[in-house]
C-alpha cells in the first residue's frame, strides 16, 4: 500500500473511531439515538435491545476505524468499511428523503449534522475509502506490531466502554451540560419569556420548577426505578444535603401517585418530584445520578455510584459555584485527553 492510500485510509479509520468513541463515552445516549432509529424504521419491537444496540455499533465503527489506522487483514479490512460506509450512506439518504425530525446521532451529542450534511459527509467518506483502495488488488502485509496495536485498541475500548456505562460522560455535551441555564427564552411568536427548561411537578400535580432556579439545590434523577438499596442511599444524600443548606430534590419519572405508590422508602417522600423520563436521561445519564444546580445554572454531576459524602457536599457548599464547574470540566477534559492520545499513540505508532 502506497503512502497516499495508506494516508486516505487512517484519515477514514480517525473519522469512524473518533465517532464510536464519542458514542462510547455516552452509552446511555447512544441507545437513545438506536431507539431512534428503530422507531423511524417501525422495529419497535426491537426497542428493547436499544442499548445493547447503541453501544455495539459504536463499538463496531471503533474496530473498524482501528483496523483502518493499524492496516491489519487489509482484504477483509476492505471489504468490511466499504459495506459499513454503505449502509451508512443508504440509511442517511433515506433520512435526508423522508426527513424525520430527529438527529442522525453520527458524533453522539458532541456534533449535530443535518440529514443533508450527513449524507454529504458519508459519500466524502465513500471517496476516502475508494481512494485508500482501488483498484482492489494489492493490499500488502502489515507488520506483526500492527496486529498487537489493534488489539489494544480494541480492549482499550472496551474498558472505556465499561468505564462509561459505570458512571457519566468525562464530557457532556447533552442539552443539560455543566454551564447551562434551567431557564430560557422562549419565543411564543409574540415576545421573549423566561420559561423553564426542567419542568417537573409536586404530588399535587403543580409546578415546582422554581426550586432549582435560585440558590444551591441538588437534584438526585430517576428515569427508572431504583431499589430499596438505591432509595435507602438516596434518602441519606438527600438528608445530608438538606443538613448542609442544599435544596434538596428527587425527581423521578411517572405521575406523582405511582411514585409514591412504588416508592419503599418513606423518608423520600417529602422531596419527590415527577419529570419526563427523556429529559431525566438528558439531565443526568446515571440513573439516580445527582446534579449540583446554582440560581438556575447546572455546575456539576456525579454518578449513583460516587455521590459526594457530607465533608464534600460541605466543602461544595462554600466554594465558587463557577469555580467548581471549571475544575470538573479541566479535570475531565484532561482524561479524555489523555485517553485519546494514549489510544491514538498506540494505533498509530506502535
Amino acid at each position: 500500500m502506497n503512502g497516499f492510500k495508506r494516508i486516505c485510509s487512517a484519515a477514514l479509520g480517525l473519522v469512524l473511531f473518533l465517532a464510536g468513541l464519542l458514542k462510547l463515552m455516552d452509552p446511555v445516549g447512544a441507545g437513545l439515538i438506536a431507539d431512534e432509529y428503530l422507531r423511524f424504521f417501525r422495529l419497535g419491537f426491537l426497542r428493547f435491545a436499544a442499548p445493547v444496540l447503541g453501544s455495539l455499533m459504536a463499538y463496531i465503527e471503533c474496530a473498524a476505524g482501528a483496523a483502518l489506522i493499524t492496516g491489519v487483514w487489509r482484504r477483509v479490512t476492505c471489504i468490511f468499511t466499504g459495506i459499513l460506509l454503505g449502509f451508512f450512506t443508504l440509511v442517511t439518504l433515506v433520512l435526508l428523503i423522508f426527513n424525520p425530525p430527529m438527529d442522525c446521532g453520527c458524533f453522539g451529542e458532541a456534533v449535530h449534522l443535518s440529514h443533508g450534511a450527513s449524507f454529504i459527509k458519508n459519500l466524502v467518506l465513500a471517496l476516502i475509502w475508494f481512494a485508500a483502495f482501488a483498484p482492489f488488488r494489492e493490499f500488502g502485509t502489515p507488520q506483526r506490531s500492527r496486529y498487537v496495536s489493534f488489539t489494544l485498541a480494541l480492549i482499550s475500548s472496551a474498558l472505556f466502554l465499561l468505564y462509561s456505562a459505570l458512571t457519566i460522560p468525562l464530557v457532556d455535551f447533552a442539552s443539560f451540560k455543566p454551564g447551562t441555564f434551567l431557564a430560557g427564552a422562549i419565543d411564543d411568536g409574540e415576545s421573549f419569556e423566561d420559561q423553564p427548561l426542567l419542568p417537573f411537578i409536586d404530588a399535587r400535580g403543580d409546578y415546582a420548577d422554581s426550586l432549582a432556579l435560585s440558590g444551591k439545590a441538588i437534584i438526585v434523577s430517576a428515569y427508572n426505578s431504583l431499589n430499596g438499596g438505591g432509595e435507602r442511599r438516596t434518602a441519606a444524600f438527600l438528608d445530608a444535603a438538606a443538613a448542609e443548606g442544599f435544596t434538596p430534590l428527587f425527581i423521578a419519572s411517572g405521575t406523582p401517585s405511582s411514585l409514591a405508590e412504588k416508592l419503599s422508602v418513606p423518608t423520600l417522600l417529602p422531596y419527590c418530584y415527577s419529570g419526563d423520563r427523556r429529559m431525566l436521561m438528558t439531565l443526568n445519564r446515571s440513573n439516580g445520578g445527582a446534579t449540583l444546580v446554582c440560581d438556575g445554572q447546572i455546575i456539576a454531576k456525579w454518578p449513583a455510584s460516587r455521590l459526594p459524602d457530607s465533608e464534600k457536599l460541605r466543602q461544595l457548599g462554600t466554594k465558587d459555584p463557577v469555580g467548581v464547574m471549571h475544575e470538573a470540566k479541566n479535570r475531565d477534559r484532561v482524561r479524555l485527553q489523555g485517553f485519546l492520545i494514549y489510544v491514538l499513540a498506540v494505533m498509530f505508532f506502535i
